[in-house]
């Protein structure tokens, strides 16, 4: 069971640190970047940022205090696409996005840090992944978090 505290211990760093690294991503792009389109997609690090963003406050954050707060919750699907047509504003300046971000994380680690071990273990249910623990979900959110700064390090690179 050591290796098992040890491992979420490492990955709540990681969910802790991933916030600084997104902030020097975001310092590597230069201000007349920002709305400059990446490639066929479509996607500015701009538009990547938001979503980020919007997915966390709007998905991730919320499945994660269900999982806590509701035994078995239903986890519904949410429509990033429908969302971020509905509600993006590139005129959002990026240090807003990133302070919007890093204090969604800093309220998730409040709730993660203190979990006995068993909390870890609690569920909720998704129409696409089914029953997953909150581990899982913790996990699956530092994913999503580092496939955006990749992009947004991508981003950083195509400038220079």
């Amino acid at each position: 069971m050591e290796e098992l505290y040890t491992y979420r211990q490492r990955l709540l760093k990681r969910f802790e640190t991933v916030v600084d690294d997104l902030r020097s991503a975001a310092e590597g792009i230069p201000a007349e970047r920002w709305q400059t389109t990446l490639d066929a997609s479509g996607q500015t690090p701009h538009r990547i940022l938001a979503h980020l963003r919007d997915i966390e406050a709007g998905a991730l954050s919320v499945r994660l205090r269900r999982i806590l707060d509701e035994e078995h919750p239903y986890l519904k699907l949410f429509d990033d696409d429908g969302w971020m047509e509905l509600h993006y504003n590139p005129g959002e300046p990026p240090q807003a996005i990133l302070d919007d971000y890093a204090r969604l994380r800093q309220e998730e680690l409040g709730w993660l840090e203190s979990l006995p071990p068993q909390d870890w273990n609690r569920a909720g249910r998704h129409p696409w992944w089914g029953l997953r623990a909150l581990q899982w979900w913790v996990e699956q959110t530092l994913v999503y978090a580092n496939q955006h700064l990749a992009k947004l390090l991508e981003a950083g690179d195509q400038a220079c």
